[in-house]
């Protein structure tokens, strides 16, 4: 029966070629294991797993050889000990979710709905109004004003595509113009 603290090593190794893994070096011992001890030998901070894996031996070596292992090292199952061989040791974690990217936030001049005209805006749904018609010219004035593009909105019984965009939202434009 295998322990639950287990990782496998073919999982850990595809966290690491995806680039979500950080690493560092525990130990790593020579034939003087004073020596290597005492100057704190091959030890390294937290770095980018690919970037460590990156050198001679290459990512291959580290994950195929027969000896050694890799289970978590704490119950909250936030790091990873990886053991190469008995002198080779290295701790890894998931790097830290970066934010999810939001759209920014229009700066300068609010549009206005006069970038609206020669276009077809309708009523879509009680929160919603549909734009028709050749809105490239205006794709970004669009995007400012927050109306998502849509390739399938229904119209007439036919799937055509447009902008959805809040009426709030639209009638402050009508407003400000």
């Amino acid at each position: 029966m295998e322990n639950s603290n287990t990782v496998n090593r073919g999982w850990l190794k595809k966290q690491v070629q995806a680039g979500k893994m950080e690493i560092k070096c525990q130990y790593h011992y020579t034939d003087d294991y004073a020596h290597d001890a005492a100057v704190g030998y091959g030890k390294t901070d937290w770095m980018d797993a690919t970037d460590y894996f990156n050198d001679g031996c290459g990512i291959n070596w580290y994950f195929s050889t027969q000896s050694g292992g890799a289970w978590w090292s704490d119950d909250a199952k936030t790091e990873i000990t990886l053991l190469i061989h008995s002198n080779l040791s290295f701790r890894l974690r998931m790097k830290a979710e970066q934010p999810k990217a939001t759209k920014p936030t229009p700066t300068g001049a609010k549009p206005d709905a006069n970038f609206l005209e020669g276009l077809e805006v309708v009523d879509y749904s009680e929160k919603a109004v549909a734009i028709f018609g050749d809105t490239k010219a205006v794709k970004e004035e669009l995007k400012a004003a927050g109306a998502r593009f849509n390739m399938y909105l229904s119209r007439d019984g036919a799937k055509t595509p447009g902008w959805i965009l809040a009426k709030s939202v639209y009638n402050n434009l009508l407003q400000s113009a």
